[in-house]
């Protein structure tokens, strides 16, 4: 039975001029779906400046292809992504997500389109991530289950998605998330600490997706090989830090055809050196985190 869906594409902007382009003409030319813009509205005039330019230039080179929101202050990123996601549901039933930073390769949107729907029906996958810290460019590329989420260029449906999505949960605990993740207790404390710190930032959403994520009980649909890379790190970032060389890990650079789904012995042991690999950069994220900490304490 041929699963009938219409997705659209959601890019969240701010201040990078350049990227932002370079992800609306990757997401328009893929022809997936509709295509929308959000830009958060500026904290300072010099931003406001960029973002005009922005708008100006996306529309004159796009036309109807893209529809653009620009908020009129700064709501922060994660009121800027709940704002985009009712407009793409408002007459899409899924969707893929990207912001200014996350630069898609040419099988990114391919991919999520094939996961999103042969995913559709299995209510255990609540999310599709197009990140992967073990880049396996041999062989024939695949897709697998994974407890671990992470959102630099991801997808999903609208009715796995509720209004309390990127909010915490209150059934999240320390225990539920070592027990489903398996990441171990320490790097779970530091998840916690993100999740406090997201009470007092307007920018954080992607650890109470997460968590959310845990508390449903959602497994993540990752890729064999990095589809996105993050070019969010250094003096042009607007929330994060220098970046671990995994996490600036550069995309595919081929043509990959994601259409297999059975894996092989071979396939298998790539996808668990995988998680292994992502689980000890989650501990190097983490004393990373504390050796900040300990460095603006001082």
């Amino acid at each position: 039975m041929t699963v009938q869906m219409k997705t659209g594409v959601l890019v969240l902007g701010y201040r990078r001029f350049e990227e932002t382009l370079q992800v609306l003409e990757s997401a328009i030319e893929s022809g997936v779906g509709p295509v929308f813009l959000v830009i958060d509205g500026p904290q300072e005039e010099d931003i406001q400046s960029v973002q005009q330019k922005l708008a100006s230039n996306a529309l004159n080179l796009f036309g109807d292809s893209l529809s653009i929101f620009q908020l009129e202050r700064n709501q922060g990123t994660r009121a800027a992504l709940k704002f985009g996601l009712e407009k793409v549901f408002a007459t899409c039933d899924s969707v893929i997500v990207l912001e200014d930073d996350c630069l898609p390769s040419r099988s990114f949107f391919s991919y999520c389109q094939y996961a999103l729907i042969h995913y559709k029906s299995d209510s255990s996958v609540g999310c599709i991530s197009g990140r992967q810290a073990f880049s396996s460019n041999c062989g024939s590329p695949f897709m697998y289950k994974s407890r671990i989420s992470e959102t630099w260029g991801w997808a999903t449906w609208r009715d796995r998605l509720s209004s309390n999505s990127f909010e915490i949960p209150q059934q999240w605990s320390i225990y539920k998330h070592v027990l489903w993740c398996g990441v171990g207790l320490l790097p779970t404390l530091f998840f916690h600490r993100g999740l406090r710190m997201s009470r007092i930032s307007k920018n954080i959403w992607d650890f109470q997706f997460a968590a959310y994520l845990v508390v449903s009980r959602y497994y993540t649909i990752r890729p064999s090989e990095n589809l996105v890379q993050n070019v969010g790190f250094g003096q042009s970032a607007t929330h994060t830090y220098s970046g671990t060389q995994i996490e600036k890990l550069p995309s595919s650079k081929r043509d990959s055809n994601f259409g297999q789904i059975q894996l092989s012995i071979r396939q298998m042991v790539i996808m668990t050196y995988a998680e292994i690999l992502l689980r000890l950069d989650i501990y190097h994220r983490m004393l990373l985190g504390l050796k900040r900490a300990i460095r603006n304490a001082k």
